[in-house]
Formats: C-alpha cells, sequence, structure tokens
C-alpha cells in the first residue's frame, strides 16, 4: 500500500504541475516563473500572531498611502523630465495659462516595445480595472470566510490569519510599487496624448507609470488565493481551475489598464512579475508545516 500511494502520488503532483505551469504562461507571460513543489507533506494553515503580525500589515498599508499622498503634492508641475516636488507659484500659474493641447511629453522618449503596443485612451478599462482589481485583490479574503476549517481551529481564528497574511501581501505590494514609482518617476502614456486634458496630464500621479500599481496588487491577491488553494485542496482540478481565473482575471487588469492609458505594457509586465514574486513569498513565512517544507518559489528549499 505505501509503495502505491507513493507512486499515486508522485504522478498527482507531476500533474499539477505541469497544469499549473501550462495556465502560467498563458495568463501571466512576463511575470515571475513560480513552481510548486509537493512532497508528502502539507501545509494547510497559517499561524501568525494576530496582534503583531496585524501591526505589520497596518504599518504596510500606512507607509503605501503616505508615499501614495507624496505624488499628489506635485500636480502642476510637468512630469516630462521626472521632476518630484511642489510646484512653485510661477510655475502652477504658468500650468494655469498652458493652453489645453500643450505641453505633452516628447514620444521620442517612449520606449521601442512601448511605442509598437501604443496604449488607447478609454475611460471605460479604467473604470472597469478599478472594479476588477476590487474583486481580484480581495478574492482571497472571501475565500478565507467561505472555505472548510480543519476541526482543531474556530473559523473565527482561521478567517482571521488569513486576512492578516492577505492584507500583509497586499500592503507590501502597494508599498514595494510606490517606492519603486517615487524613484523611477515615469510619465505615463497619457502625457504624451492630446485626448486625456490638462489636468489629468500634469495631475501629480501622471510620472507614476512604472511599475502598474492595479497590476502589481491584482497579482499579489492571484498568487495568494493560489496558494491558500493549492495548499488546502488535493482536487487538480480545484488548483487549476482557481490558477486559471486568479491569473486570468489578474492579466485582465493589466489589459486594461493599457486600454485606459494609464500604464505602458512594460509597466503591466513588471507590476505581475512584483505582485506574483511578494503574492508567494510571504505566504511562506507563515505556513504552518506538518512534515517539512512543502513550497519553494522556482524550486525545493
Amino acid at each position: 500500500m505505501g509503495a502505491d500511494q507513493g507512486i499515486s502520488g508522485v504522478a498527482g503532483r507531476c500533474c499539477i504541475r505541469r497544469g499549473a505551469n501550462r495556465v502560467w504562461v498563458v495568463f501571466a507571460s512576463g511575470a515571475l516563473a513560480v513552481t510548486s513543489v509537493a512532497p508528502s507533506a502539507r501545509a494547510q494553515e497559517f499561524s501568525v500572531d494576530g496582534a503583531e503580525q496585524g501591526l505589520v500589515a497596518a504599518g504596510l498599508w500606512l507607509t503605501a498611502f503616505l508615499l501614495d499622498a507624496e505624488k499628489r503634492r506635485w500636480t502642476g508641475l510637468s512630469p516630462c523630465e521626472g521632476a518630484a516636488r511642489p510646484p512653485t507659484a510661477t510655475e502652477w500659474k504658468a500650468f494655469e495659462r498652458l493652453p489645453p493641447d500643450e505641453g505633452l511629453c516628447d514620444p521620442s522618449r517612449i520606449l521601442g516595445l512601448d511605442r509598437a503596443l501604443r496604449p488607447g485612451a478609454a475611460e471605460w478599462a479604467a473604470t472597469g480595472s478599478d472594479l476588477l482589481l476590487l474583486g481580484t485583490a480581495f478574492s482571497p479574503l472571501a475565500y478565507a470566510v467561505a472555505r472548510d476549517v480543519p476541526p482543531e481551529r474556530s473559523r473565527a481564528e482561521a478567517a482571521g490569519a488569513d486576512a492578516v497574511v492577505t492584507l500583509q501581501v497586499l500592503g507590501a505590494t502597494a508599498l514595494a510599487t510606490n517606492v519603486l514609482k517615487l524613484l523611477v518617476r515615469r510619465p505615463r502614456p497619457l502625457t504624451y496624448d492630446r485626448r486625456f486634458d490638462k489636468e489629468a496630464r500634469f495631475d501629480g500621479d501622471a510620472r507614476a507609470s512604472f511599475p502598474s500599481g492595479h497590476t502589481s496588487v491584482a497579482f499579489a491577491g492571484a498568487s495568494m488565493l493560489a496558494v491558500m488553494v493549492t495548499e488546502r485542496s488535493r482536487d487538480p482540478g480545484v488548483q487549476a481551475a482557481t490558477i486559471a481565473g486568479a491569473y486570468g482575471a489578474a492579466g485582465l487588469v493589466g489589459l486594461l489598464r493599457v486600454l485606459s492609458g494609464r500604464h505602458f505594457t512594460t509597466d503591466v509586465w513588471a507590476g505581475a512579475a512584483l505582485g506574483t514574486g511578494l503574492g508567494w513569498l510571504i505566504p511562506q513565512a507563515h505556513l504552518q508545516h506538518t512534515q517539512g517544507a512543502r513550497w519553494a518559489v522556482g524550486g525545493r528549499f
């Protein structure tokens, strides 16, 4: 019986890994390649100190919001050269007098690949990306409430642990994204486009194109959900469907950001890589293993 179980386990794990890799190629091209490794151990639950780890999550979110607010102080200053400071009184008056169709950034500065895949200007795509982001990013919280809970844990305890880790993943992703935005200060596609009004092109956030925050957070949520389901479900079909759906929705968020003129394609790829990496790595520190390590990024620990 032991030999049969071993053979069956190996075959099942191979099928899961192949299925996950194929879905990843389709829905998350350009993001980090993440491979699951599954020995006989199963690490089903997160082990967290609720108060301490909750404070960590709150700190990550607070810092991310403070960095995001910093960008707003730059409104009225041309984003074309990456300047990052509040405008002077003279610069603000010059902005107010600027004709609506002037002040565009030089398109020759756009990377060749991004120039070939020119973004659009669809406002419906911007709205759609906002709505889809909420569902994708916070889907792990819905799963935490609806899933089956081991008999040794209360539903409140299990859902609370899942929620804390999810908020840490999303908070760390938002923080890392905003740090990169402030360092790179890449003008958004709309700063090159006459179809957008002057206020949008000179907004403080107009120089925060790289990486795409919507995409990074969406892929972080998708990765978090994938970890939760693959750790707790032994059904390859459920695992494959979860990975396909989660990464498919996250990929659609990125596509909508390009169609809306808010991001270049390379912004989206970078956001997908960042979100996927943090969405897989952070939960590993909280997994409660029964027989040793189960997950690794790119291979076995």
